[in-house]
């Protein structure tokens, strides 16, 4: 067994083995927020204003936002205004500063240099990771970090696992720059794009990974069948293929359904750059909700030697996988499947597209300096 195992083997034992109140993450943060006056959330984003909701969720406070952005000052978000940067100065002894931002060290070090005393960041994941732990035996989580340990092809997949499991157990939130690189989905180091690629991009967004595609390989690949549920997100994805160059808009396809295990006809919610899996319903009758699509990848891409697979579908990944089985061991596609959008699918994902087809070479990469963006990747 590895020296990464026996690291985590050891820290999962005192995490449990701790008082439970130790391992109560919003009792930690509750605590912490009871010597403030004042808690204030840096960014009104895809970052900041989930991480409010998810608080208030937890009856945890929130007292205000700030943001860089001077359009939004003045402004309420969710029932909370945003200050601006002058505002928040005058207050900023009594003040906790929650970042939330990608740019996290550009916006430390602007408030480190405005004297800001109480900066602090919360990786909003820990919410759900600490419930799903709760309900876990240890043995039973030890058993599966070592069976995905026992895939992984090589000791940087065994040290990105178990530093992201390290965090999990840490109630501050850390640093993950020594395990994050800024390649995600085209690791030079895991996969190679060849030129006659067949790349399904299942949850496209507004085509930002179609655009780092287009950057490596130009016009030199047989097709791009692109998938994006959000219908907001599919007019930009739509609109964005619309201005290529004709000699690459030609092999482009685009659909406007989820991938899944199954084709139905759906309700989903809009979560600003996704469509949250816990926004998904079969029930058409609820209220607020846009109607959708769900497909499999062997029903939609049949006809097609697929290459390459690449999922970021917000939690419906497990879903999606039963539903390209049949592809993935005819035509053996590279695989890129993120695993942080629920808790047990950093080790669920990897062990199941193993089983699917066993000569899979396993790699996990990790590409922000938050608890999100980890991906499997799965390569012959």
């Amino acid at each position: 067994m590895s020296d990464w195992y026996r690291v985590i083997e050891r820290r999962i034992q005192e995490f449990y083995e701790s008082p439970e109140e130790l391992r109560d993450f919003v009792a930690y943060l509750k605590e912490k927020q009871d010597k403030f006056q004042y808690i204030c959330i840096w960014g009104v984003g895809n970052l900041g204003r989930p991480t409010a909701e998810a608080f208030k969720e937890h009856h945890l406070r929130v007292d205000f936002y700030c943001d860089n952005d001077s359009q939004k000052w003045g402004k309420e978000f969710d029932g909370i205004k945003c200050l601006s940067v002058d505002e928040l100065s005058k207050i900023k002894d009594q003040t906790l500063v929650i970042i939330c931002a990608r740019a996290y060290k550009e916006i430390f070090r602007q408030l480190n240099e405005l004297g800001y005393p109480h900066l602090d960041r919360v990786f909003m994941n820990k919410f759900a990771i600490r419930e799903y732990l709760a309900e876990c035996q240890k043995e039973t989580v030890l058993e599966h970090i070592r069976e995905v340990m026992d895939i992984c092809a090589d000791g940087q997949s065994q040290k990105i696992l178990s530093k992201i499991i390290l965090e999990w157990l840490d109630n501050e939130s850390g640093d993950l720059d020594d395990i994050c690189t800024y390649d995600q989905y085209f690791c030079k180091d895991v996969l190679k794009l060849e030129d006659q690629e067949v790349f399904v991009d299942c949850g496209a967004y507004n085509g930002d990974t179609l655009q780092e595609f287009l950057k490596i390989k130009g016009d030199k690949f047989s097709k791009l069948i692109l998938f994006e549920l959000s219908a907001d997100n599919f007019g930009e994805l739509e609109k964005n293929v619309s201005i290529l160059d004709k000699s690459i808009k030609n092999k482009v396809e685009i659909h406007n359904k989820g991938v899944s295990d199954k084709k139905e006809k759906i309700v989903y919610f809009e979560q600003g750059e996704g469509s949250s899996a816990w926004g998904i319903s079969g029930n058409l009758e609820l209220g607020g909700g846009s109607d959708g699509y769900l497909t499999t990848i062997d029903e939609e891409c049949k006809g097609n030697r697929i290459t390459y697979i690449k999922m970021d579908i917000e939690g419906s990944e497990m879903a999606a996988l039963k539903g390209a089985e049949q592809c993935i061991r005819i035509d053996k596609p590279k695989l890129a499947v993120c695993l942080y959008h629920k808790p047990q699918d950093i080790w669920e994902l990897p062990l199941y597209i193993k089983k699917i087809l066993p000569e899979y070479h396993i790699y996990i990469r990790h590409h922000t300096d938050l608890l999100n963006e980890t991906v499997c990747y799965a390569v012959i």
